[in-house]
């Protein structure tokens, strides 16, 4: 099974791969009508470029270039630095380009992570609140450890009271079935081998809203290409309309893609809730306390950021504003 990172998480790597400069936009360069878009290593990315082999894109009048990164950072470097107009990632890691300055837009929600990600514990631990004293690894600065922060908020902990040890994900299930870790707060497929030493006793089906897939693009490509980028997304929620009917059309061409069996690939896309086009309107409707409005996801996710100094300035209600852009949601939305 290729074991590619399956989630776009964020990353304290993300941060010094990425060089932030000035953001031009590769539709520039092109001469013409075209987004590109930088993909990797995800199952839905695997279920995006399906599409396009079946002519999707095509068939609306979407007129789309998929870029493959095998290495994850390299996809955020080249996203900052303008070389690709549009990417699919987890909101937070919109977050850092956003306070260096770059003019990027959020223009759809394309998944959550419904399992995907969790704490996996050793079988003496049964609950969250049983986590005190443990030694728990997590990669620091990630969303998973956000999620973690969260889960022992919820039980009446924090940090303080945890023994926490940053490790990458391989190495902490790998650690924690040798028997030298108590818990790991991680993702798909290192959260179930990690559960192969205990069981999971939490995960993103207790906080189904904390980790939002976006199609996040550079603004000046938005400009130019508004009515390409809407075409695009239009596609991909009619598509996904039609692989929640029948999956089994799609599964086996996606699952290839990564390397996977399709019921591999079915595992993954379990735990992965598909955003449709009318739960889009409610993530995009400004909220003041609900994870569902990205307004308010965005908030925690900067907070989280710049409290643990992975980020060097505070994101503000300003940009957080600057960069939701619901128009494209909208116009599908009202059939414009």
């Amino acid at each position: 099974m290729k074991t590619g990172k399956l989630l776009s998480v964020f990353t304290a790597l993300s941060l010094v791969a990425a060089v932030f400069t000035g953001c031009s936009s590769k539709g520039d360069k092109s001469g013409g009508g075209k987004i590109t878009v930088g993909v990797f290593d995800m199952p839905t990315l695997y279920l995006m470029q399906t599409f396009d082999d079946m002519g999707y894109y095509d068939k609306n009048g979407a007129n789309i270039d998929f870029e493959y990164f095998p290495v994850y950072s390299d996809a955020i470097s080249a996203f900052n630095t303008g070389n690709v107009d549009m990417i699919c990632y987890a909101a937070a890691e919109a977050v850092a380009p956003v306070v260096k300055g770059i003019d990027c837009k959020i223009i759809g929600v394309m998944d959550t992570s419904n399992g995907l990600d969790g704490i996996a514990a050793v079988n003496s631990v049964e609950t969250v609140a049983d986590l005190k004293g443990k030694n728990i690894a997590v990669e620091i600065g990630t969303v998973d450890h956000l999620m973690l922060q969260r889960a022992l908020k919820q039980n009446g902990l924090s940090e303080s009271d945890v023994n926490l040890i940053n490790m990458g994900a391989g190495d902490a299930a790998a650690a924690m079935n040798g028997g030298s870790l108590d818990a790991v707060s991680t993702w798909e497929p290192q959260l179930s081998a990690a559960a192969e030493a205990g069981h999971i006793i939490y995960s993103t089906k207790e906080d189904p809203n904390l980790i939002a897939d976006i199609f996040l693009i550079n603004g000046k490509a938005l400009d130019k290409q508004y009515d390409n980028a809407k075409a695009f997304l239009k596609t991909w929620y009619q598509c996904i309309d039609e692989y929640t009917a029948d999956s089994s059309k799609f599964s086996e061409a996606a699952a290839k893609k990564g390397n996977l069996s399709a019921e591999e690939f079915s595992q993954l896309m379990d735990v992965t809730k598909l955003v449709t086009l009318d739960e889009n309107k409610e993530k995009f409707t400004e909220g003041t306390d609900d994870m569902k409005n990205l307004n308010v996801l965005l908030r925690n996710v900067g907070d989280f950021l710049y409290e643990g100094e992975l980020i060097e300035s505070q994101l503000t209600d300003d940009m957080i504003s600057d960069m939701i852009d619901s128009r494209i949601i909208d116009d599908i939305i009202s059939g414009k």
